[in-house]
């Protein structure tokens, strides 16, 4: 104790899950930018697995809490994103599908997440998933946001909408 204070021992070796966290996430990003994805893809899933939700999520209304627990989560959001993006160039469709749900878990309006998932539903051939992402995604974005999704996915879903009608045969 110091003053009235009481202070860890800094000979004591700590370890904890949210420095380490964010020290893989930032391993990520740098192998990223040096075109080293495949580095990069196992720093970014050291990192994921590590993010277990929200920072100190019992203790929501602590304002100290606040901050941290944001800056935490964007990490995630940023990485999980990048992560479904490469597993969906890398043909990992299952993987890119189960990362882009955690990622919607985590922030239901992520619209790129959505177009991710009706991508990878597209090309496992599902139109039925891709309609009801689009569905559930238009829904959402209403409901939270009072917005309509952006052109960019209104133009994937046309897209993806339109390739499957043309190849059912004219009568």
């Amino acid at each position: 104790m110091e003053g009235n204070c009481y202070l860890l021992n800094p000979e004591l070796k700590t370890w904890l899950d949210s420095e380490q966290f964010e020290r893989h996430a930032q391993v990520g990003q740098r192998l990223e930018a040096a075109g080293q994805w495949v580095e990069a893809a196992v720093e970014y899933n050291l990192a994921k697995d590590l993010y277990r939700g929200d920072f100190l999520e019992e203790d929501l209304y602590e304002d100290w809490t606040s901050l941290p627990r944001e800056h935490l989560r964007n990490i995630y959001l940023d990485l999980a994103d990048r992560l479904s993006d490469y597993y969906l160039q890398q043909g990992e469709y299952s993987a890119a599908i189960a990362l882009c749900q955690k990622l919607l878990a985590q922030d239901n309006c992520h619209e790129q997440a959505h177009r991710r998932l009706m991508q990878c539903y597209q090309i496992q051939g599902q139109r039925r998933l891709v309609m009801r992402q689009y569905e559930f995604l238009v829904q959402t974005l209403k409901t939270e946001l009072d917005v309509s999704p952006s052109e960019e996915t209104q133009t994937l879903y046309e897209k993806i909408m339109g390739s499957h009608r043309s190849l059912v045969p004219a009568h």
